[in-house]
Order: structure tokens, then C-alpha cells, then sequence
């Protein structure tokens, strides 16, 4: 099972950089595109720097995982942090539609 933090705790140990070729405005200005320049740039970063967005369907909840090769009918968009993940067994819980799992993101998190 993935070790699940909240997107607060992400933020403050990994450190994402803001969207500097487009302001889409989501995910605070740190998400990237899948398409054209912005995903150009993506892919010349460290693999270790780039997380995905994910839709999880099933659960009914956005997820940040680490690792820009996913799906892409489940990936929404990129984000790049300037502290590389070490371990790629963690996931961020980003919106939480049913509110079932921001408690399990938040009690992961304060374990840390």
C-alpha cells in the first residue's frame, strides 16, 4: 500500500515550482500541461522531479503520484518539484470528492 500524504505536507517536503510558461492556475499555478511546449519542458526534467495528476475514477478522488508515465486517459496534468521523490510507493491526496480519504491523507501525514 502507498504511503498517502496530504497535498499540504507534499508541498512543504517537495517543493513544487510554479508553471513560469503558462498560468493555467491549477494546483496553485504548479501544474504543466500534456501537450506542446509545456510538456516538452516536463520531459526534460529529472524523472525523479515529475509527478503526475491523476483522476481516480473508482475512488472518486485526485491523487499526485510520482512518475510522468502513467495513462493518459488517467493523467490530468504535470507537476515538478524541486526535491526529487526518493521512493515512488507515495501518494498525494489532492481533492477528495466524497471526503473519504482526506482523514487516512492527514493521518499518514501527522505519522511522518
Amino acid at each position: 500500500m502507498a504511503n498517502l500524504i496530504s497535498y499540504e505536507n507534499w508541498v512543504d517536503t517537495y517543493r513544487p515550482i510554479t508553471n513560469h510558461l503558462y498560468d493555467i492556475g491549477q494546483v496553485d499555478g504548479f501544474m504543466f500541461e500534456t501537450y506542446k511546449s509545456q510538456l516538452a519542458f516536463v520531459q526534460k526534467q529529472n524523472p525523479q522531479n515529475v509527478w503526475a495528476l491523476i483522476w481516480n475514477d473508482e475512488l472518486d478522488a485526485d491523487f499526485i503520484i510520482p512518475n510522468w508515465c502513467v495513462a493518459n486517459s488517467d493523467r490530468i496534468g504535470f507537476l515538478i518539484t524541486k526535491v526529487p521523490w526518493e521512493n515512488s510507493d507515495v501518494e498525494v491526496l489532492y481533492a477528495d470528492f466524497n471526503n473519504e480519504w482526506s482523514d487516512s491523507a492527514e493521518d499518514e501525514s501527522e505519522a511522518a
